[in-house]
């Protein structure tokens, strides 16, 4: 029988995305920052943001999948796969907003100026994850995944993404086999960087609001020719699920708090408060992904 981590996706994500803006710090080209759009409580909203910040400013998100450990010779995938394996299944059910939330991160690739990953841990136990998180290493032995190795999928379909159990770690999608990709942090998500940044500075208010733009007509899109879910709702992972429900009309009052301080010294000065970054973190909490926003100094 296949082996089920003993964390849940909530945990995981939690390190992972403070391991990621980290790494994104320490191994970016100079100047780079990262700050991930968490969603903030109605008695925080009044924070506010400074929208003045000018830069060259790129999206990163994460869809955190928990694995299952397989390692039989009786495995769906092996062959091509040699057990022990990790494999994490792709979500084809109708979603509340009315679509595929696979197919959703494969159009948002095409936006510009963003980069969409799974992310899945390459361990199972609870003492192997408090191991990482000491050594802040959980990033090191996850893989990265890019939706469009799978491609389209219809609803209902049975997907799954495979990978190696031991570095270096290479992926593949399945039913259909395809070519091994590399899914190492390093190789799959920092060497995107230097596509990733904008080359002409912007204000945060006009980039968040061309992201809120992209990600609505993704979901648009993909929502496109559905047929109308006759089943129960695709389950969205609690934290997120009561993100979506708490901010889902957000008031002109009710801000995402993104402190300016939290990137270099310069820029504009502060514009009018608005709560673009506010819709744009509950659009993606309902796909349960994680923004992070990426920039650089000129």
């Amino acid at each position: 029988m296949p082996k089920s981590t003993e964390f849940n996706e909530a945990t995981y994500a939690q390190h992972l995305n403070n391991e990621i803006t980290e790494a994104f710090r320490s191994l970016g080209p100079p100047g780079l920052d990262a700050v991930p759009l968490l969603p903030t409580p109605r008695d925080e909203a009044d924070l506010g943001y400074d929208l003045g910040v000018t830069a060259r400013w790129g999206m990163y998100y994460f869809q955190h999948k928990v694995p299952q450990l397989l390692w039989t010779k009786g495995a769906s995938q092996s062959p091509p796969m040699v057990p022990p394996f990790y494999r994490f299944q792709v979500k084809s059910d109708v979603t509340s907003n009315g679509c595929i939330q696979h197919n959703v991160l494969v159009e948002l690739e095409q936006v510009r100026k963003t980069e969409v990953f799974y992310a899945s841990p390459a361990f199972y136990t609870n003492n192997a994850f408090r191991r990482h998180i000491f050594a802040g290493t959980v990033c090191d032995h996850s893989v990265f995944v890019k939706p469009p190795l799978l491609g389209m999928i219809g609803e209902g379909d049975r997907h799954v993404f495979a990978y190696d159990t031991g570095r270096p770690y290479t992926v593949q999608a399945f039913s259909q086999p395809s070519q091994p990709s590399q899914a190492e942090f390093n190789e799959a998500v920092v060497s995107t960087i230097s596509s990733l940044i904008d080359p002409e500075p912007e204000s945060l208010d006009s980039f968040l609001g061309r992201q809120l733009e992209g990600l609505s007509r993704c979901i648009d899109i993909a929502s496109q020719n559905q047929i109308e879910a006759t089943g129960p709702e695709d389950e969205v992972d609690l934290p997120y699920q009561k993100i979506a429900t708490a901010l889902s009309t957000p008031l002109p009052d009710e801000l995402f708090s993104l402190p300016a301080e939290q990137f270099p010294v310069g820029g504009d000065e502060p514009t009018e408060e608005t709560p673009t970054a506010t819709r744009l973190v509950v659009q993606a909490a309902e796909l349960s992904l994680q923004p992070v926003l990426v920039a650089t100094r000129q």
